[in-house]
């Protein structure tokens, strides 16, 4: 029997058909038996000993089980949905969120959340909390978030072994002491803003890429910088920030510097190899001000060395700033291990002193140079203007 070639053509297409839709119901039926296992895998019952703490959780938190939401261990932690949240997977607890859920605090002090091996993900946030949860048997925590508690103390022997990803301890407004974490070799942020953390140094070996201490108290930088180059610790609103004298921020109008403060005398020049000018106002306005100095064109660039200056005024109070000619707060800041959380004019600052009627400013730091000419700039306080301003800036190669 012939067959024509549109027909051949015809049952090698349905042949094909045939072979694809085999292979589909085949693809469906692995992806059923697949889903049915994994299905009666995460619907095991859990060990006896995580049932009992699960128990007594739900008792100190005087919640039922059926108020938690049932989710993945992958869950994220700031969605208001996920506030009350578990879950289980292959017959253990991976993750619990607890979230403004007030609990009894000496009850929840006797939890063993060690009973819980493979517990991921822990978010016990605004609860009332006053004692850090014994964590210690749990091998692989991710995230743990105790923030807005009242933890004042961690115990070292409630440290989990390891937290990778983040540790939560904000707005624990006693909370001192963070040495206890120094075990935490593979974690990658601490939280600790809003506390009372004065130092840091027992955790400047972590390969921490943030550890946020903003509105603690810190009071001084580590003597030794950090082991690794990508550790960053953000401290801002930390005494150690904003030590006396300095402005790391600023948001000056140096346009209200033309203003003219009455009669104004100048001297001297500011040249390329030394710097020797004076002069003299009668009265300085009550606004940031703009004193520029004689300078010679070819001395561009050069007035970024330091220089001494010296003011005195006959009344009145003012502050004298020149650019920082290095960080006063120290080699942290100076190579970037700090995190600016905020867009500086200069990254270097400016320092200042005040000077009053018999105690003259006296600074060394570096001038500002703009439009060819070098200057510095004075602010009046306490809304009132200085009479009777005089200078004088020097520097000898």
């Amino acid at each position: 029997m012939k067959l024509s070639f549109r027909g051949m053509l015809l049952g090698g297409c349905a042949l094909v058909t045939i072979v694809g839709m085999l292979a589909m119901a085949g693809s469906i039926l692995y992806i059923i038996q697949s889903t049915s296992r994994d299905t009666q895998t995460a619907k095991q019952p859990l060990d006896a000993a995580e049932k009992e703490v699960l128990d007594e959780v739900l008792k100190a938190a005087g919640i039922r089980y059926e108020e938690l939401r049932q989710v993945g261990v992958l869950a994220r932690l700031d969605m208001p949905e996920n506030d009350r949240a578990i879950a289980i997977e292959r017959g253990h607890v991976q993750l619990l969120i607890l979230r403004k859920v007030p609990v009894q605090a000496s009850a929840f002090a006797a939890l063993r959340f060690s009973a819980w091996p493979e517990l991921e993900v822990l978010a016990l946030t605004d609860c009332g909390l006053n004692t850090f949860p014994d964590l210690s048997g749990c091998v692989v925590l991710r995230t743990v978030d105790l923030s807005r508690n009242n933890i004042s103390a961690i115990p070292a022997a409630s440290v989990p072994p390891q937290v990778t990803k983040l540790l939560d301890l904000s707005d624990n407004r006693e909370l001192a002491d963070l040495s206890p974490l120094a075990k935490l070799i593979k974690c990658e942020v601490i939280d600790a803003h809003r506390t009372k953390v004065t130092s840091f140094d027992s955790l400047i070996a972590l390969p921490l890429t943030l550890l946020d201490l903003r509105d603690a108290q810190v009071q001084a930088m580590p003597a030794a910088l950090p082991i690794s180059r990508s550790f960053r610790v953000d401290v801002g609103g930390c005494p150690v920030s904003s030590p006396p004298g300095f402005l790391a921020r600023w948001n000056f109008d140096l346009s209200q510097g033309t203003a003219a403060g009455g009669q104004r005398t100048s001297g001297g020049v500011v040249r390329r190899d030394t710097v020797d000018a004076v002069g003299a106002w009668d009265r300085v306005p009550p606004h940031i001000c703009q004193v520029s100095l004689n300078t010679d064109p070819k001395a561009r660039g050069y007035t970024l060395d330091p220089v001494e200056l010296e003011v005195l005024v006959l009344s009145g109070r003012l502050r004298v700033y020149l650019l920082a000619p290095a960080d006063p707060r120290g080699p942290w800041f100076e190579q970037g291990y700090v995190k600016e959380t905020d867009v500086t004019f200069r990254t270097r600052g400016r320092i200042y002193v005040e000077a009053t009627q018999g105690h003259p400013a006296r600074l060394t730091g570096n001038l500002d140079f703009v439009n060819g000419h070098a200057y510095f700039l004075v602010e009046p306080q306490d809304g009132k203007e200085v009479s009777g301003m005089s200078y004088r800036v020097w520097r000898n190669k």
